[in-house]
């Protein structure tokens, strides 16, 4: 076994990128498991069966927390309340 080959497979620039784009949407990205009826999408933009729909079984790249954050501050804005007068 040449040892070259495995430095530049083990090589991180090398690594295929965690953004795969799925070509087929009748089938499960994370096991390839035929979707029938209920095809689940991510708010990553990919299928999933019943067993990898959660982001954390599929190592979703959608940022949950961000978007939430953005979402709290739209609907609960800043109320400051007027200072009162001194006599």
């Amino acid at each position: 076994m040449n040892t070259d080959n495995n430095i530049i497979i083990n090589n991180p620039d090398n690594k295929k990128s965690l953004d795969k784009n799925q070509t087929n949407i009748n089938r499960c990205m994370v096991c390839n498991k035929k979707l029938h009826l209920f095809k689940i999408k991510c708010k990553c933009e990919k299928y999933f069966c019943s067993e990898h729909r959660y982001s954390d079984k599929h190592d979703c790249t959608y940022n949950y927390k961000e978007e939430n954050k953005e979402l709290l501050t739209k609907l609960n804005p800043l109320i400051i309340a007027k200072k009162i007068e001194n006599i």
